[in-house]
């Protein structure tokens, strides 16, 4: 009964450091977990030292480890208060250069000038920017991140040190405030879009479909709106070409001297392209489709998390820079059970929307800083990649397995053994690909016998054809 009347302790002591952590048994758990990378849920490699008070009794589980705890003896509640964490001045300040990575020794933040806030939460939103994408931190951890910073500068703005107090303390409250202002998800990406060109996928609405949800023990039943996340293609090409280097890249393009084909813009297709040789630096757009897997392939609920990705590039840019992953732009992303539902015109309608008016006669006017008249762009789709699957579901063929398998000709699948020349096929083209899908539309049935289900939305390109 006595023990059942013990109040909970507080402010333990760590073994490790000798901090005192404030909080209860949970805070010095997590503070195990956060600084020292220890496992909490299971048996401890190293021996557990209780360390309250100088007691030398230790642990291999944390289930004992905190039962001594609240009974120690040695434990004096309230005999050390909470020690802030000690943060050494920095010597070498970091600066950012203008490619975006850090560097030791290029432009360092003039603290003491006045934009000194600016150029301070510029760095630190650009640290967090590169953690999130090229360490793919979570923003959970850019969390904890800005707020342990922020309690350990707290603590170093009360320590006394040599030199002119009054700056000292104002560069800190400066570096604290920068990091409250970048404190959650939300906050980064209003400033990532402010400042950097941060560009937020849309949520637009699909269906509306049926879903359950426990509540007080009973299967509830509400409505879910399915969506798909899509990046305008405006707002992409907009951030693209406010780039100096982008530009330099992009107009810096120029055919072959010697007659050898080193792009795609010395291939006959380009040269004879309606567009594309009228207007050589128009925006030639190779689409990508492709599913990808987002949990465990061999696990039970893979097509339920599969997403369906769309990604484009712009072939202007020299082959070397197409073939960076920087380069690489998504468009749309949606569940793969949405496709398989509705298929694709809910993705094409939005895509050939934007494709339409780069095709116009009066382009797509861009809104570029130092062009004061903004920046006249005309383009189109230049090519459409995909595995095999993929592209037929694409251009509405039928399967691979179907007897019109091809994408490119007629031929039926008892016919290949029998034909070993290209002369003798006949070939899909605009006219017997609209004949088949208006056959297939006014019978099913008939689609065996053309291999073409129904038509693509990119079809309605004034330029571009699946069957080209």
């Amino acid at each position: 009964m006595a023990q059942a009347n013990v109040q909970p302790r507080q402010n333990f002591s760590c073994f490790r450091c000798k901090f005192v952590i404030k909080g209860g048994y949970s805070s010095l758990t997590k503070h195990f977990r956060h600084d020292h990378a220890m496992k909490t849920c299971s048996k401890s490699k190293a021996s557990l030292v209780c360390g309250q008070n100088g007691c030398k009794e230790s642990f291999d589980n944390f289930s004992d480890f905190n039962y001594h705890l609240r009974f120690c003896k040695l434990f004096a509640k309230g005999s050390l208060p909470p020690q802030p964490i000690p943060v050494q001045p920095v010597q070498n300040p970091v600066s950012v250069n203008t490619e975006g990575d850090l560097d030791n020794s290029s432009k360092v933040c003039d603290l003491r000038g006045s934009s000194q806030s600016v150029e301070l939460k510029d760095f630190f939103a650009k640290l967090m920017l590169d953690l999130k994408a090229k360490h793919n931190v979570h923003h959970a951890a850019l969390d904890y991140l800005s707020l342990k910073l922020r309690e350990g500068l707290n603590g170093f703005q009360t320590l006394e040190c040599e030199g002119n107090n009054f700056e000292r303390e104002s560069t800190l409250a400066t570096v604290i405030e920068s990091f409250t202002q970048l404190g959650s998800q939300q906050k980064r990406t209003g400033y990532f879009k402010t400042n950097f060109n941060f560009i937020e996928p849309e949520e637009l609405f699909v269906d509306r479909s049926t879903g359950t949800v426990m509540r007080n023990g009973r299967i509830m039943y509400r409505d879910v709106n399915n969506t798909f996340q899509y990046i305008f293609l405006r707002r992409t090409l907009t951030a693209l070409f406010s780039n100096d280097a982008f530009r330099r890249l992009y107009f810096s393009e120029a055919p072959s001297s010697d007659g050898f084909i080193r792009s795609d813009r010395d291939s006959n297709f380009i040269k004879l392209h309606p567009l594309f040789s009228n207007f050589p630096n128009a925006i030639r757009i190779q689409l990508y489709y492709d599913d990808v897997e987002t949990v465990n392939a061999l696990g039970s609920k893979t097509k339920k998390h599969e997403l369906g990705m769309f990604l484009f590039r712009i072939l202007n840019l020299p082959n070397v820079e197409n073939s960076k992953l920087a380069n690489i732009f998504p468009i749309a992303i949606c569940t793969s059970i949405q496709i398989k539902k509705h298929g694709f015109d809910f993705i094409f309608s939005r895509i050939m929307d934007e494709v339409k008016e780069l095709e116009s006669e009066d382009g797509m006017l861009l809104h570029i800083p130092g062009f004061s008249n903004g920046l006249l762009v005309r383009g189109s789709i230049a090519a459409v990649c995909a595995d095999s699957k993929a592209a037929h579901e694409l251009g509405g063929f039928l399967s691979p397995s179907a007897n019109k398998f091809c994408r490119l000709c007629l031929i039926d699948r008892k016919d290949i053994k029998n034909c070993n020349c290209f002369d003798q096929l006949n070939m899909r083209n605009r006219n017997n690909y609209e004949d088949a899908v208006k056959e297939s539309s006014d019978c099913i049935e008939k689609s065996r016998g053309t291999g073409i289900l129904k038509g693509c939305l990119l079809n309605l390109s004034k330029y571009f054809h699946v069957t080209r």
